[in-house]
């Protein structure tokens, strides 16, 4: 990893920009902001506690499509936000960077809240890659391990 720099600092705040970024797009289901955060061949994949496999996913729109579907089916009929998951992403530890790619991990924590309370949605842990391209980080492979069961 380089040694810490004015510019280093700055790329590992706009890289948890990104990060954060894609957290609040799957909270507020936005399919545009969600496409932004990713490469154009991006790869998305993961896994649960039960070893339920997700993906590869290939390609930033097959990601976003497959976000969406996701999402729409776990909270069907709560398009109103009725159900609002809160996708809290943070302890970041930047494995590796350098000025055009980076290996970060960050931990979950996933609550939703619903008529007036709030329970556990999920929690885990993400490995995120990104790539710097034109002065903007966006992710380029994203692989979460969940701990607890979605509900």
């Amino acid at each position: 990893m380089n040694p810490v720099s004015i510019e280093s600092v700055a790329d590992r705040l706009a890289i948890m920009e990104t990060i954060s970024r894609y957290g609040h797009a799957l909270d507020f289901m936005d399919r545009d902001a969600l496409a932004d955060c990713f490469t154009e061949d991006a790869v998305n994949k993961g896994f649960t506690e039960e070893h339920h496999d997700y993906g590869p996913i290939k390609g930033r729109q097959n990601i976003v499509d497959g976000i969406m579907g996701r999402m729409d089916h776990q909270f069907e009929g709560t398009k109103d936000l009725a159900l609002q998951p809160r996708h809290c992403i943070t302890n970041f530890k930047f494995d590796e960077l350098t000025d055009n790619s980076a290996q970060v991990t960050s931990m979950l924590v996933a609550p939703a809240s619903e008529n007036h309370s709030t329970r556990m949605y999920g929690a885990g842990w993400y490995l995120h890659k990104l790539e710097k391209s034109d002065g903007v980080w966006r992710i380029s492979h994203l692989e979460w391990h969940l701990d607890l069961p979605v509900s």
